[in-house]
């Protein structure tokens, strides 16, 4: 069995005692201390790491009843791939929600930037502009930028 898969059926195995966990340390409050030292933690730590040792988790909630449980490539290009397989090898489960990567937070969504285009300054805010990588080419890659209000053809 490769190791995504046993990744997710131990935690298929493990669901219940991993939502209890999960629930308990996502109360105000917690010390993170406690929470590594906690077997469940440290279980599931070990498990991802067997998948890649550069895999991150995180958890939160979806919504009031569905906890998302995020995997993260920690920055790392290379692991992105790994990561999105990761997750998309996911099993249906009721109360979880499997996400790869983490998104822009909700603050950093809201703050804007004066951008001069075409003459005129115009408040952009963060979640309005878009971005996506470029293949790799000899350790290198395009970052695209998707700007509202911009038109290439007017350059």
């Amino acid at each position: 069995m490769k190791p995504k898969q046993r990744f997710w059926q131990w935690f298929e195995a493990n669901e219940a005692g991993i939502h209890e966990m999960v629930v308990s340390i996502l109360r105000p409050k917690v010390d993170i201390q406690e929470v590594n030292q906690l077997p469940t933690w440290k279980n599931l730590h070990r498990q991802l790491a067997r998948v890649h040792p550069g895999l991150l988790f995180q958890f939160g909630y979806a919504v009031p009843t569905v906890l998302e449980f995020l995997v993260s490539a920690g920055g790392i290009f290379k692991l992105a791939h790994c990561t999105k397989e990761l997750v998309a090898q996911a099993p249906s489960l009721p109360r979880w929600k499997f996400v790869a990567f983490r998104q822009p937070l909700e603050m950093f969504e809201q703050a804007s930037i004066g951008i001069l285009i075409d003459g005129t300054e115009r408040n952009v805010s963060f979640g309005e502009i878009k971005a996506t990588l470029g293949q790799p080419n000899h350790n290198r890659f395009d970052v695209n930028l998707y700007v509202p209000y911009f038109d290439k053809a007017k350059q």
